[in-house]
């Protein structure tokens, strides 16, 4: 079995951290730029012992997710100044895809992987710290509670870690 590592630092440094990593990478203007940080969080992630099959079910969740936003920004006009249009022939009927548009939205897709990821690194160790540190820096206790509660149903462990047996019968 794999142990994690703690992530280094308070409470205050963790939510510094993860505020720092959402706002930074969403102000990186090219996609190798989000790519660079992506494998620095990941590297990041497997150093501190969160799991590789854990990586790799986190990433799966967002699959959906980054679809819908590639193909958004794909099927819609984005600059009308670099957007380049492409006619793809589906048998029945031509698309007209925007290719810079799909790879601003899987840039964007990316930035999303990046923050979810950034959210477990901070949470490593100790997963109510990031809580114990927002509320440390004024934020109210129930939204606090909120943020925490949300992270940790995005939780890192998979299958099988529970009590219950799987028949979904309940009591």
């Amino acid at each position: 079995m794999q142990t994690t590592r703690s992530f280094p630092g308070g409470p205050r440094v963790r939510v510094g951290f993860l505020i720092a990593c959402a706002l930074g990478v969403f102000f990186l203007p090219r996609w190798w730029m989000v790519a660079i940080v992506t494998v620095v969080m990941t590297s990041a992630w497997l150093a501190l012992g969160l799991g590789g099959r854990a990586l790799l079910r986190q990433t799966r969740k967002l699959i959906p997710l980054s679809a819908l936003i590639i193909a958004g920004y794909a099927l819609f006009a984005n600059d009308p100044g670099s957007d380049r249009w492409v006619t793809l022939d589906l048998r029945w009927f031509e698309l007209e895809v925007n290719t810079m548009g799909a790879l601003a939205g899987a840039t964007m897709a990316l930035r999303i992987l990046t923050v979810v990821v950034a959210s477990h690194v901070a949470r490593a160790g100790d997963p109510r710290s990031l809580a114990t540190g927002l509320r440390r820096l004024g934020m109210p206790r129930l939204a606090a509670a909120a943020i925490d509660a949300t992270l940790a149903l995005m939780g890192t462990e998979g299958r099988g870690k529970g009590r219950g047996g799987g028949g979904g019968g309940g009591g």
